[in-house]
């Protein structure tokens, strides 16, 4: 079965040797919904990449450390420098330990995103998990990128009803005056 959109789904990893850009690996296009499924029935989970503040894991295949999962519009790059990034934000909700939760609200959120036709949900340009864990200190974030702020209001409605993300308070970030080192 065809998506409405196609996405794209990307590995960022933890290299500061490195600019932003190039350390990000597009994984796989995925247009249909058995692809969607195919690819996250075998790709490692966020649970078992991501560090626990205790061991940091690295991708044996290029010898890096993930920090990110990004899924996106095909034709849309997770940077915010990304014309169909640079008016738009970013709300965002912060989890402190239990990445199996994290990890399947992020998948619930996806399949909301790829599933439902309603209008403003076009103006969700993607989803971002992200392991921002410093030594023993561990916090996992999960972004949703929107293209326009004149959305801000109906998008905090999305993430609160149809993403069950009620419980968590989202954090706003504008994308219009930050800038990556690309």
């Amino acid at each position: 079965m065809e998506l409405s959109s196609k996405w794209s789904l990307y590995l960022h990893y933890k290299d500061l040797g490195k600019l932003y850009n190039d350390n990000i690996e597009k994984l796989i296009d995925i247009s249909d919904i058995e692809t969607f499924w195919r690819t996250f029935n075998n790709i490692p989970k966020i649970y078992d990449i991501f560090s626990d503040g205790v061991n940091i894991k690295k991708i044996k295949r290029v010898n890096a450390i993930p920090c990110a999962y990004s899924f996106f519009r095909d034709d849309i790059f997770p940077c915010w420098e990304h014309s169909m990034n640079r008016n738009g934000f970013e709300y965002s909700i912060k989890n402190g330990t239990d990445l199996k939760k994290l990890h399947n609200e992020w998948m619930d959120c996806m399949l909301q995103l790829i599933g439902n036709n309603e209008p403003i949900m076009s103006h969700i340009n993607g989803i971002r998990v992200v392991d921002c864990t410093k030594y023993s200190s561990v916090l996992y974030r999960m972004e949703i990128w929107v293209d326009n702020e004149k959305y801000k209001p109906d998008i905090e409605k999305i993430i609160k009803n149809e993403f069950n993300l009620s419980d968590y308070k989202l954090l706003y970030r504008s994308h219009k005056n930050i800038k990556e080192t690309i």
